[in-house]
């Protein structure tokens, strides 16, 4: 029924739900279907340590969540540092060429699984190259 519905909205893009959980869950996002249960998540959470250094790795769908985003970590004193070069060049092959390429990374709307799940992963597995 949502996707019917999203589908009236300009610029909308709706998938299968089952393709996306399955793409957060690979790269470790934590999926809840109530709000009891993410007070539980948060509460444990919360009783681990936090953690280390001050980078943090962006993604969106849209540069206006990468920009609200950035100055959120700002004000927080978080960091967003530039991805290594390989990473640009893994997500340059399957992004239109009008991207971003910086951290945050806009995934300009992309509704492929596979784009996400290869940004997420290279931001993984990338070693922060500045401090």
């Amino acid at each position: 029924m949502g996707s019917k519905a999203a589908a009236s909205h300009t610029g909308a893009m709706a998938g299968s739900f089952k393709t996306y959980e399955s793409a957060l869950r690979q790269s470790g996002i934590i999926l809840v279907k109530a709000p009891t249960e993410l007070l539980t998540i948060s509460t444990t959470f919360d009783s681990m340590p936090l953690p280390k250094g001050n980078r943090v790795g962006v993604i969106t769908l849209g540069g206006g969540w990468g920009v609200i985003t950035a100055d959120e970590c700002e004000e927080r004193g978080l960091t967003l540092p530039p991805l290594p070069p390989d990473v640009y060049e893994r997500i340059d092959r399957m992004l239109p060429p009008f991207w971003s390429r910086g951290n945050p990374v806009d995934l300009v709307g992309q509704s492929n699984v596979d784009v996400f799940v290869e940004s997420l992963n290279g931001m993984v597995r990338a070693t922060p190259t500045t401090r």
